[in-house]
């Protein structure tokens, strides 16, 4: 069994952590591949991606942090923009979902009394 902590990690959320995992290198996988295809390279492409899905740090090559996204196509920018807002989705809803659970179990015992 999966430990952490000593407790045991029960196998449901054993397959959520990995089917989060799944999803989110197929995006980038995907992404960069597009990024790609619409004539920019590589390490930016990679670069970019990450630092946009992960919400975090410049891009590499010639989207580090000595220069800026300007010379990536409106396409481009149009992507990495939709991947920024599902990396701040992604990110914050498993944090908000812990969250809700406990407010909403907290509702209803108090709503029983």
């Amino acid at each position: 069994p999966v430990r952490v902590n000593k407790q045991v990690i029960s196998p449901s959320i054993q397959s959520t952590v990995l089917a989060f995992t799944f999803l989110y290198a197929v995006i980038v996988i995907i992404s960069v591949l597009v990024m790609m295809g619409l004539g920019v390279g590589f390490l930016e492409s990679i670069g970019t991606v990450i630092s946009s899905i992960g919400n975090m740090g410049p891009g590499l090559g010639t989207c580090g942090p000595a220069f800026s996204w300007s010379e990536l196509p409106d396409a481009a920018k149009w992507l990495l923009s939709f991947l920024m807002l599902l990396g701040i989705i992604a990110f914050h809803f498993r944090f908000l979902e812990k969250e809700l659970r406990r407010f909403f179990f907290k509702f209803r015992a108090s709503k029983a009394h």
